[in-house]
């Protein structure tokens, strides 16, 4: 991925309009995949033909068809190739741009064999009468090669398989309570932070047998939970508590490799949580006062940290990969890769509009009317994936990640990862 800062310079000189075109080949280029803020429903398929009477060249397509875009015309990514290579544009927001109302910000014109990416820079007629700073990043896919070890990537499966096949098979636990947490998508270390439960997960992967009477003491401990909250989790943990015995860890003798991948949830925090509800919640969490939603937030959706029991004292798509959060998410996934995990899962890996400040390690910025702008968090899903990467490689482990993408396939945010969940 290269990211790319256009400056432009203040002149007298007034500019109708400002472009930057991109051609591809429409031999290589017959697919697309705009992807605004939300989570299910970006469009993925052929780029259109042209419609008019000359059936070569014209406007196919502009962003003004993708919904729940933000900052009026604006798309933050979009995808033309074909299935096994293209390129794709991103930014994460429409800062400096000169835009306008009225006029789609990005285009894609026919002409002939060549198909154009137009981005308009400068979309009405203005002058730059302060310096501008346009970021944006380029990547080019394949991002890099498929697997290889220790089987090639078409015998890695997601399901059971056979004992005896040599394959790889990933054992992934949906759900917090598997690995001993308190909620269903909102925990990120064990039930009352007693890590003996990993512990035993690892010892149990490795003898292959069940401690009962340790059993019997962790789920003694739930007594202090209504019947409804126990009903929530016994039976998910009893079940991660023992399919870890039928998950043999991996070593140099393994044929048949079974990679165990607990799921976890950037996106979602729990007022069990302290850091989140006593410290971090404005910074993670991604709306402000300046958001629209904000008065139903505040009603119910927001976590309120006067009153930790309520409802909205937990999110499951609110919260942001901020440097803070994904500095915490990287301590607690440290402690499960040292004992029971092969690898991570991670859920919700979309974009939203976020207020959080660049002051708060966010996205968010002020415009040239004073206006607080939202912008969304490409890099820093992209800085959690790559720093999670990079600390298995250093602990000497594969660097194994598995990212729920439902239909938002965003390369520079799944490039490091390596298996991708898609649909639901």
């Amino acid at each position: 991925m290269k990211t790319i800062a256009l400056e432009l310079a203040p002149t007298a000189a007034k500019f109708d309009r400002l472009q930057l075109v991109i051609p591809l080949k429409a031999n290589e280029a017959w697919l697309m995949h705009p992807v605004a803020t939300t989570l299910r429903h970006h469009f993925a398929g052929r780029i259109p033909a042209v419609s008019n009477k000359t059936g070569v060249t014209g406007t196919v397509w502009d962003s003004s068809a993708v919904r729940d875009r933000i900052d009026g015309i604006f798309v933050r990514y979009i995808y033309l190739g074909g299935p096994e290579r293209g390129l794709c544009f991103a930014a994460d927001n429409d800062r400096d741009w000169l835009t306008d109302k009225d006029t789609p910000m990005m285009v894609i014109d026919r002409d002939g064999d060549t198909v154009l990416l137009r981005l308009n820079l400068v979309a009405k007629p203005a002058k730059l009468d302060r310096p501008r700073r346009i970021t944006f990043a380029l990547q080019a896919t394949p991002a890099k090669p498929m697997p290889e070890e220790p089987y090639n990537w078409r015998r890695w499966w997601a399901t059971n398989t056979d004992p005896a096949t040599e394959d790889v098979q990933i054992n992934f636990w949906g759900g917090n309570m598997y690995w001993g947490g308190r909620y269903f998508a909102t925990s990120v270390y064990p039930f009352g932070k007693d890590y003996s439960y990993w512990q035993k997960l690892a010892e149990q992967r490795r003898t292959g047998v069940i401690d009962k009477e340790y059993e019997e003491r962790w789920f003694a401990r739930l007594d202090s939970l209504t019947e409804q909250q126990r009903r929530e989790i016994e039976p998910g943990m009893r079940a991660g508590f023992q399919w870890s015995s039928g998950s043999p860890p991996n070593g140099p003798q393994t044929t048949k490799y079974r990679y165990l991948i607990p799921y976890t949830n950037p996106r979602g925090a729990q007022h069990e949580t302290l850091e989140f509800l006593t410290t971090y919640l404005d910074e993670w969490v991604h709306g402000d006062i300046v958001d629209p939603l904000w008065p139903r937030m505040a009603g119910g959706d927001r976590p309120l940290r006067a009153a930790p029991g309520h409802p909205g004292g937990c999110v499951w798509y609110e919260v942001e990969p901020v440097p803070s959060r994904n500095d915490m998410l990287l301590f607690y996934h440290r402690k499960m890769l040292e004992t029971f995990a092969d690898g991570i899962y991670w859920d919700n890996w979309f974009l939203r509009p976020c207020y959080t400040p660049a002051e708060a390690g966010g996205p968010g910025y002020v415009d040239d009317d004073g206006r607080p702008r939202a912008r969304v968090n490409r890099m820093g899903f992209r800085a959690l994936v790559r720093r999670t990467a990079t600390m298995m490689h250093v602990m000497g482990m594969r660097p194994l990640t598995y990212i729920h993408m439902t239909n938002a396939n965003i390369v520079p945010m799944l490039s490091f990862g390596t298996v991708n969940l898609d649909w639901e």
